[in-house]
């Protein structure tokens, strides 16, 4: 009875301990029920960034805004302006966000007015780090006699004069068709051309040394459709159908992943000592790709173009290429050039031909022509052509010609005056 007892008082602390556990954890707690509704935990955009709307901005005899101070701005409509220019920057250090809006040129072709040199945005010399996005910019066409007539003379224009120039400036996802003569032209360095997309103007995209091209489609210009100046990198844009060459670049440029199709003149222009790797270049009516000395052209797909598919000067690297159905040759290569683990089929002439000095290695050419052609002084190693309509190889005197498979050309091997080592020639 006793044990009894005890075991009931035990369980009676026991409960008695828990309620008042419970008891003061609501008593620390508080009142559970809100006060009120929450505020603004969050800045607002101006807040953070502050902005100005353009459209308060003052004009002058050449702009119809005026930005003179540095800062961010943005469009609050569509602009429609001639003989102006739209939007005039004459600060640093300047964001102008278009908002998707557009800036609009027509141009009276019966009254051209006072000012020609008009542009949707134009940036005065000597203007660094601006950053233009987000928007179009459109210039209305008319005609009279067959001569076509358009509004800004350049979509975007960052300007020189006498040596002082606008650097490091920024165009983003802007829309430009239509200028009578550049889309956007940036004359200063270090500048950036990310996501836009060019039209119907003479030139698309112009800018100088050391730029970085990127993500844009530039289509049906009067001229060319890209030229970027030396050391600039030009990577994963469209370049089509305009009357001239696709992408036309300085020296020491890097060009990588690019599709240029349907260009009258040649699809790749590269200077020396550029790099132009994994791209596309066909339907041209000149070269698909053409590079001066000392360039690295590889994986490349070049077909379809009025001449060669590949065409490069003097001590070049032109290797895991692929080039077919070109009108004369497949690749053509200068003097001391190294041409390897290409595949060049069904060129109206040569797959591949090379000048004097000239290393090809491990390369297939079929259907062509003729396979392969080098100059003198060259080795011949590894390669294999088959079913061209001349000869397989084809090489000049004192050339070394070694491990070469050649089979169901009209003459499999002809290298006189040559060292012949083991191939397979039947």
């Amino acid at each position: 009875m006793e044990t009894k007892q005890k075991k009931t008082k035990v369980v009676v602390s026991l409960l008695a301990l828990a309620a008042l556990c419970v008891f003061s954890l609501f008593a620390a707690a508080g009142n559970l029920e809100p006060s009120g509704p929450p505020g603004p935990t969050m800045k607002t955009l101006d807040e953070v960034e502050p902005r100005i709307a353009i459209q308060s901005l003052s004009s002058s005899a050449t702009g119809l805004y005026i930005i003179n101070e540095p800062g961010s701005y943005y469009l609050t409509g569509n602009i429609f302006i001639n003989f102006k220019h739209g939007i005039e920057i004459g600060a640093s250090n300047v964001t102008v966000d278009l908002m998707g809006y557009e800036i609009r040129s027509s141009w009276d072709i019966k009254n051209p007015g006072p000012n020609l040199n008009f542009d949707g945005i134009s940036i005065a010399p000597g203007n660094d780090n601006v950053e233009i996005r987000n928007g179009s910019i459109f210039s209305n066409n008319s005609s009279e006699g067959g001569v076509a007539y358009n509004g800004f003379r350049y979509g975007i224009y960052a300007a020189d004069s006498a040596g002082v120039y606008c650097h490091r400036t920024r165009v983003i996802d802007v829309r430009v068709s239509g200028s009578r003569e550049i889309g956007i032209r940036l004359r200063g360095t270090n500048n950036i051309v990310k996501g836009c997309s060019t039209e119907g103007n003479e030139y698309g995209i112009n800018t100088r040394d050391n730029s970085l091209i990127v993500g844009n489609t530039v289509k049906g210009s009067r001229l060319t459709g890209i030229l970027p100046g030396n050391g600039s990198t030009i990577r994963g844009n469209s370049s089509t159908d305009c009357l001239v060459h696709g992408i036309y670049c300085g020296e020491n440029c890097i060009l990588e992943d690019n599709v240029v199709r349907g260009n009258a003149g040649s699809g790749i222009v590269a200077f020396s000592g550029s790099i132009v790797s994994g791209n596309v270049a066909a339907g041209s009516g000149n070269y698909g790709i053409s590079a001066y000395s000392n360039c690295k052209v590889s994986s490349n797909n070049a077909y379809d173009n009025g001449f060669d598919g590949i065409n490069v000067r003097d001590y070049c690297i032109v290797s895991d290429n692929t080039v077919y159905s070109n009108n004369t040759y497949g690749i053509k290569a200068g003097h001391g050039c190294s041409v390897t683990g290409n595949n060049s089929s069904e060129n109206t002439f040569y797959g591949i031909y090379c000048g004097d000095g000239t290393s090809l290695n491990n390369n297939t050419a079929s259907g062509n022509s003729g396979g392969m052609h080098t100059g003198l002084g060259s080795s011949i190693i590894g390669n294999t052509a088959r079913s061209n309509g001349i000869y397989g190889i084809h090489v000049s005197g004192n050339c070394l010609v070694n491990n070469n498979t050649a089979y169901n050309n009209t003459t499999n091997i002809y290298a006189p005056s040559s060292t012949m080592g083991t191939n397979h020639a039947p």
